[in-house]
C-alpha cells in the first residue's frame, strides 16, 4: 500500500511524497551515543523517487513529465524507537507494530519528493481529491491541499482577486492576490486555517517550530489565484498598438498578463 502525503513548500511550490508499506519500518540502527541533537536521517520507508513518480502519474495521467521536478524534503515528524510514526492510513501486510504506537519525539526524516509549480499543483491535488487508486490512498494533508485550491478556484470565478505590486527582497513582482474582506470568506479562510494538518507545517527551515497555520493557507491561496489569474490572461492583452511609454503602469500590466511577474521599472514610480 502507498500513502500519499503533500505539503505547500517555503518557496510556494507542491511538493508530495508518500510512504510504501513495503519497506522497512525502521532506519537501520546507529553505533555508539546518539548524538545531543538529532541529525537528518533517510526516512526507511518513504516512496523512492521513480516508484513516487509512477504513483503521481496514476493519480493525474495528463501531467507532463516536464511538471515534476525531483527533489528532497526535510521534515519533522513524529518519531519512536528508530523509526517514524507511519501514517494512520498506511496498513502493513506483516505483522510488525513499528511505527504504530505513541510517538517520543519529533526528529527530522529526509524523504524523496516531487515538486511541482501552482498550476501544475492545482491539476494534481483535484486529481488526488478524487477517488483512491487501487493500492494508494491519499493522506490528510493531500487533501487539505485540495480543499484549499478549490477555494482558490472558487474566489477566481466570482472575481474575488486583486492586481497587487508586492515588494520582495530587493524586487518588485506583480501579483495577484485573493480578497477575503468578506466576512464569510474572512471565515471560511480562518476555519481553514485552524484546521491545518500538522504535516503542513513540519517542513524544516528557518524555525524549528515550522510556519504559522495562517501563512501557510495564505501562501497556498495565493499562489494558486495568482498563477490561475495570470495564465488566462496571458496574451489576451496585445502591447501591439499601445504605446510604449517605459513607465511602472505599463511594466505592471505586462507582469500580470504573462508568465514573468518581474515588474522592471524606476523604484521611485514603484513605491509611490
Amino acid at each position: 500500500m502507498i500513502a500519499v502525503h503533500a505539503i505547500w513548500s517555503r518557496d510556494s511550490r507542491l511538493c508530495v511524497w508518500a510512504e510504501d508499506s513495503a519497506l522497512p519500518p525502521r532506519a537501520p540502527r546507529r553505533r555508539g551515543r546518539p548524538p545531543a541533537k538529532s541529525r537528518p536521517r533517510s526516512h526507511p520507508f518513504a516512496c523512492p523517487s521513480e516508484e513516487l513518480g509512477e504513483v503521481v502519474r496514476r493519480a493525474c495521467p495528463t501531467l507532463t513529465p516536464i511538471a515534476l521536478i525531483e527533489c528532497e524534503l526535510c521534515l519533522l515528524l513524529p518519531s519512536l524507537g528508530d523509526g517514524p510514526q507511519r501514517s494512520p492510513h498506511l496498513l502493513r501486510a506483516d505483522d510488525d507494530d513499528a511505527g504504530s504506537g505513541r510517538p517520543d519525539r519529533l526528529r527530522p526524516w529526509v524523504v524523496p519528493a516531487a515538486s511541482l509549480a501552482p498550476i501544475d499543483a492545482l491539476e494534481l491535488l483535484l486529481g488526488l481529491s478524487r477517488d483512491d487508486e487501487p493500492g494508494i490512498v491519499v493522506g490528510d494533508s493531500a487533501r487539505f491541499l485540495a480543499e484549499a485550491a478549490k477555494l482558490a478556484l472558487e474566489f477566481l470565478a466570482r472575481g474575488r482577486v486583486l492586481p497587487t505590486l508586492v515588494r520582495r527582497e530587493d524586487r518588485w513582482l506583480a501579483r495577484w492576490e485573493p480578497v477575503t474582506i468578506d466576512p464569510g470568506d474572512s471565515e471560511r479562510v480562518r476555519v481553514l486555517a485552524e484546521s491545518t494538518q500538522p504535516l503542513l507545517r513540519a517542513e524544516v527551515g528557518s524555525s524549528e517550530h515550522g510556519r504559522p497555520s495562517e501563512v501557510v493557507v495564505a501562501n497556498v491561496l495565493g499562489s494558486i489565484v495568482d498563477a490561475c489569474a495570470r495564465r488566462f490572461l496571458s496574451g489576451r492583452f496585445s502591447r501591439r498598438g499601445r504605446r510604449r511609454s517605459g513607465s511602472a503602469v505599463e511594466a505592471w500590466l505586462a507582469g500580470l498578463t504573462s508568465d514573468a511577474p518581474l515588474v522592471r521599472a524606476d523604484e521611485r514610480d514603484c513605491a509611490a
